[in-house]
């Protein structure tokens, strides 16, 4: 009987990581990510230029954990700061994406194509292509390691889609 119980209870517990592993957040509004939960200057997450690194209205990234009115995000793979949780959007603003061709909101240079069947996503840049998840309202495209490569949603009538390598976001 111990062991069952203990069993259930792995169980569960694995349950909810995979579960928090599958939640993201929206940012409202242009920010900094930080190093501890002090929305100061000082403390503010740098890139490997000593720049800080920078959040844009529409991105979404993946949360690790709550923590006491900041957000613990993974905002470039293995790589996590804080971000408050003033600046994320409320989940009823974001409105599912429709399918079609679109620019990308970090890189404009770059033109993508989205298509959906059903549950299937599928973005196209150039030659690559990504399959994409709902993650709420939003879709997000992993890679094969499954890290976030792009994503798209909408916030009332604009459509938003980001980049997520490190070409273009220069976090590290």
């Amino acid at each position: 009987m111990k062991i069952r119980l203990f069993l259930v209870s792995l169980l569960a517990i694995f349950s909810l990581h995979i579960l928090r592993a599958e939640e993201y957040v929206v940012i409202a509004k242009d920010s900094k990510l930080f190093d501890t939960p002090i929305a100061s200057n000082e403390y503010a997450t740098k890139n490997g230029d000593d720049a800080d690194c920078l959040v844009r209205p529409g991105m979404t990234l993946r949360l690790v954990e709550h923590k006491k009115g900041w957000d613990v995000v993974e905002y470039s793979p293995g790589l996590r700061a804080m971000v408050m949780q003033t600046i994320l959007l409320a989940p009823a603003s974001v409105k599912v994406p429709a399918p079609g061709n679109y620019n990308v909101a970090n890189n404009p240079k770059e033109r993508v194509t989205v298509t959906n069947t059903g549950a299937d996503w599928l973005i196209t840049s150039g030659t690559k292509h990504y399959k994409g998840k709902r993650a709420g309202n939003a879709v997000v495209f992993l890679n094969n390691k499954n890290e976030l490569v792009y994503s798209l949603l909408n916030i009332g009538k604009t459509p938003y889609v980001y980049n997520y390598t490190n070409e273009i976001l220069k976090f590290f």
